[in-house]
């Protein structure tokens, strides 16, 4: 379904319409299952609580169903290591890792095997469900540094003054509709991606 900017799609039984914001509306083609179903919420409001359900039942299988970063992520993180060590990069102690979506913790426990482990202090593990960020907090117990579990969107961290030198997204950009939004909230919040 394409709509031109400024065109709206009646809500079924509800009399009400929601606005489509662009052209190429990344919400767009939830919008005939949203019509089917009388969904009264807005686009993004459904969105979200779809992917909380979603979430909430994944959390007990998520590790099973991902076995394949298990062995991919470690030979991506020590590519990333060795390319920016030949760039010249210099690594400081008490780096502040951010893990965005981070579902049961396992993006962040493979970095902290890699070598670039000795240089973080902290973790902040940000996930919009609460039974991935139970599983997160379980395996982060484990870890030898700090790690703060935190439950909401990037945006949520809109109002706050922290830095980070490591922001880690993985397995996240395909549950986001408005990718181009979602860098530019990075963006703006001022995170110091160093790495």
């Amino acid at each position: 379904m394409r709509k031109d900017a400024g065109s709206s799609i009646p809500r079924k039984g509800s009399g009400r319409t929601f606005q489509l914001e662009s052209v190429m509306d990344a919400l767009a083609p939830i919008y005939p299952v949203m019509q089917k179903y009388g969904v009264t919420l807005s686009p993004k409001e459904f969105h979200r609580v779809v992917n909380l359900v979603f979430h909430k039942a994944e959390s007990a299988v998520y590790d099973i169903v991902h076995r394949c970063m298990w062995e991919s992520l470690p030979q991506q993180y020590e590519l990333l290591m060795t390319d920016y060590e030949r760039a010249g990069g210099l690594l400081k102690n008490g780096l502040v890792l951010l893990d965005v979506g981070c579902g049961t913790g396992l993006a962040s426990e493979l970095l902290l095997r890699n070598r670039l482990r000795r240089w973080v202090a902290e973790v902040d593990l940000l996930d919009t469900s609460p039974e991935m960020l139970q599983q997160a907090k379980r395996r982060a117990e484990m870890w030898c540094v700090k790690a703060n579990i935190l439950q909401g969107t990037v945006e949520s961290l809109r109002n706050g003054t922290r830095k980070y030198d490591i922001i880690v997204i993985c397995s996240v950009l395909h549950h986001i509709p408005d990718l181009t939004g979602f860098l530019h909230e990075i963006q703006i919040f001022n995170l110091m991606v160093e790495f």
